[in-house]
């Protein structure tokens, strides 16, 4: 008895080498157990997977791709079966294909019908001159190509086409065909009155070449004599004369050149849809709109043309031919243009001079009432972008944000149109980045910008504009003033006073400038409470009103690093009411980081109501607005829901900028 070459059992009789009986192997790549039949083909992985894997890490290969030439791995022969990108031969447009026995090099199956058909070519033999010639029909017995022959009556060269068998120009040359006609005599051309022997008994015509002159640029051209001549050089100058001739024949009739113009069409067209559709224009009537939608439907797929995506893409194709963008509000010299020209012509970029918002209106004439003399521009444009006020004196912007307009959950213009749905999908809530970007724009520009939120305080406010508008007399150098440590109560006494965001938490570090008891400026530092990389702090810093004090920040700076010593300090300047560029923080050598972007406030319509998501996050929308969404009941709903459920709105403000000190 013989034993099998693979899994060591015995042979029956009749078998010489493999036992062909099922048996249980392990895959050389995977370890795992599969059955097959015991012969010399089995396989010694479990599937191709394996065999591909196990080929790739011992490098083993059984030949190449007839494709793309890689070397193919175990259980592949004759394709690598690879997807790959490649660009279609005929529109070099990508596609993926899978590299097999199917491998199309098209793109589409129109794109392969228009290959075949370029890469299709028969050779055929002439039936007239007898040369070889390549056609893409099968089928064409003629090439159709210009031979010289000799004419059998004077024996003289002419140029004759193959395929003109039956016509007179296979034996004979012009001259000879015209002398052969004996019955016509010569005429007189009927345009250029030159006589010619015409070709038939009714040839009234020359057909000569000639110079003429065009009835619209006058520009001298090649033409013939023929009745249907063209008078124009080009069809430029025949469409100017068709309009030209349309223009007359409307004056003659109606009085007017266009049919818009004329008062008896359009009385005519009106009294016409009124007795079909009861209305005077067309699109006003619903029957009218609904059988265009259904047209637009059956056609296109769509209600209107404009949403068709052939028509989106020629219009982008267009527009960045033109602008270098996709649409034209995005060129900012165009906008530019376009605004400037509406405030010179109108007043404002809107319209009328009414359309300016009666806050804007009532605030500017406030800002006049206190601040006499001060002048003020509506609506100034900066870069593409416009700014509600602009006092050009002190370089200083004012943005008006109210919350019904400004907020990024409910569109202001779902609530003008009335939608059936709050936050539709027509109408688009302001960006979250549009207040930042207003910032930026006013940072890079060196401008002063103030945006105001209903949670702002007007007194609060205004003495911001006063600091930046007023001239101030009293002036005078913190070497001459006395630093002295304070409480924490002090600073935030003089702090709700004279700066605008008010009161602090966690303020350890309080120091004064003092003037015979008066206290003039504070900086307070603490604990870093948002970021845990730096050590402290730099928390408020403010200065009485009417007082600008020279070096104070510094000298107060000063005293903190010799008294604590800190590595690193960090600090946070509001970007909606500092935009100028060099601050007081510059001075005091702290270098300026990337700003937080935009930050995330809950507010109610018409109230001075403020909660930051910090706060949101910390004790969440239960405890914040003292509400009881069960998590039993609710188990997936979150802050936001709760806060938009009962009636809160979001608005992103341009966050803070960031500074940071350290002590190498």
């Amino acid at each position: 008895m013989k034993n099998c070459l693979k899994c060591n059992s015995e042979i029956e009789y009749g078998r010489k080498n493999y036992c062909n009986k099922e048996q249980k192997f392990n895959c050389i790549n995977c370890n795992s157990e599969y059955r097959k039949i015991c012969n010399h083909k089995t396989p010694k992985t479990c599937s191709r997977k394996c065999a591909s894997q196990y080929g790739v890490k011992n490098k083993l290969t059984t030949g190449k791709c007839l494709n793309c030439n890689i070397e193919l791995p175990l259980g592949r022969k004759k394709y690598c079966g690879s997807k790959r990108k490649i660009k279609c031969l005929i529109c070099n447009n990508e596609f993926t294909s899978i590299c097999d026995n199917n491998f199309t090099v098209t793109c589409s199956r129109s794109c392969g019908n228009k290959l075949n058909h370029q890469n299709r070519k028969f050779e055929n033999i002439c039936k007239d001159c007898g040369n070889v010639f390549i056609t893409k029909k099968k089928l064409t017995d003629y090439c159709c190509q210009k031979i010289r022959k000799l004419c059998k009556k004077c024996n003289n060269e002419y140029v004759y086409t193959c395929g003109n068998i039956n016509s007179k120009s296979y034996i004979l040359c012009i001259s000879c065909r015209n002398k052969g006609n004996k019955t016509q005599k010569e005429k007189k051309c009927k345009i250029c009155e030159e006589e010619f022997v015409p070709s038939g008994p009714t040839g009234m015509y020359c057909k000569k070449t000639m110079r003429r002159k065009c009835l619209i640029c006058n520009k001298e051209y090649n033409s013939y004599c023929h009745p249907k001549i063209f008078f124009f050089c080009s069809k430029e100058c025949s469409k100017i004369s068709n309009r030209l001739n349309l223009e007359k024949s409307m004056m003659n009739k109606y009085g007017a050149t266009n049919t818009f113009d004329s008062l008896e069409l359009k009385e005519k067209a009106q009294n016409e849809m009124m007795r079909k559709y009861g209305v005077k224009f067309g699109f006003q009537s619903e029957e009218i709109k609904e059988k265009a939608k259904e047209i637009m439907i059956n056609k296109y797929g769509v209600e209107t043309y404009f949403e068709h995506k052939d028509f989106i893409s020629k219009r982008k194709e267009n527009s960045i031919k033109k602008y270098g963008a996709d649409h034209h509000f995005k060129n900012k010299e165009l906008m530019q243009r376009e605004l400037e020209k509406k405030i010179k012509n109108r007043g404002n970029p809107f319209g009328s001079k009414t359309v300016i918002s009666k806050i804007n209106q009532s605030f500017a004439k406030e800002i006049q009432s206190k601040f006499k003399g001060v002048k003020i521009e509506y609506e100034k444009s900066l870069d593409g972008v416009i700014f509600d006020l602009f006092l050009p004196e002190h370089n200083f912007l004012i943005e008006i944000n109210p919350t019904v307009t400004h907020n990024s959950t409910v569109p202001f213009a779902c609530l003008i149109n009335q939608c059936d749905k709050i936050s539709c999908k027509k109408h688009k809530p302001i960006d979250r980045f549009y207040h930042y970007n207003k910032s930026m724009i006013a940072m890079k520009n060196n401008m002063y910008l103030l945006h105001i939120y209903d949670w702002d305080s007007k007194e609060k406010i205004l003495n911001f504009i006063s600091g930046k508008i007023s001239k101030i007399s009293n002036k005078i150098s913190s070497k001459k003033l006395i630093c002295k440590k304070i409480t924490q109560k002090e600073a935030n006494i003089f702090l709700n006073l004279y700066h605008i965001q008010g009161a602090a938490k966690n303020q350890i570090y309080c120091y004064g400038l003092y003037l015979d008891n008066t206290l003039l400026s504070v900086a307070t530092f603490g604990k870093s409470r948002f970021n845990e990389n730096y050590q402290f702090e730099f928390i408020r810093y403010a200065v009485k009103k009417e007082w600008i004090i020279y070096g104070a920040s510094g000298r107060m700076l000063s005293k903190f690093i010799k008294e604590v010593n800190p590595k690193t300090i960090i600090s946070y300047l509001d970007f909606n009411h500092t935009t100028i560029k060099n601050t007081f923080l510059n001075t005091c050598n702290f270098i300026e980081k990337k700003p937080t972007g935009p930050i995330l406030n809950y507010t109610k319509k018409n109230t001075s109501e403020k909660i930051p998501m910090s706060s949101l996050l910390k004790l969440g929308a239960n405890n914040l607005i003292q509400t009881n969404y069960n998590k039993v009941d609710n188990p997936h709903i979150t802050n936001q829901e709760i806060m938009i459920k009962e009636g809160y709105v979001e608005i992103y403000t341009s966050g803070n900028r960031i500074f940071v000190w350290s002590g190498n």
